[in-house]
């Protein structure tokens, strides 16, 4: 006889949405970098792609764009440029397959 299955449903389910990243030992989440393309002008983006540091750009612009996550997008910013960089470039990869991203 097998052992009696246990209910899988009482897990806490996690939030895809959200981008998780560790900073001095506090973790904080960003909303997918997906959910703020919206928020971004095309005058923006035009900027960002005709500018020698366009990714850098635009990604300063996807930051500012977020609502909410004030703490965590502050403790980003306080980085130094790689590390934080290096981080962003993790949250917009994050959002692939979360919804549309840039150029879709």
């Amino acid at each position: 006889m097998t052992a009696p299955r246990k209910p899988q449903d009482r897990k806490p389910k996690q939030d895809d949405s959200l981008f998780s990243f560790v900073i001095d030992g506090a973790t904080h989440d960003l909303p997918s970098a997906a959910t703020v393309t919206d928020k971004i002008s095309a005058r923006a983006v035009r900027d960002s792609l005709r500018s020698e540091q366009g990714e850098v750009n635009l990604m300063f612009a996807m930051l500012d764009a977020i609502d909410g996550h004030d703490e965590s997008r502050d403790a980003l910013l306080d980085l130094p440029l790689s590390k934080m960089v290096s981080i962003a470039a993790d949250w917009m990869k994050h959002s692939k397959g979360v919804g549309a991203t840039l150029g879709e």
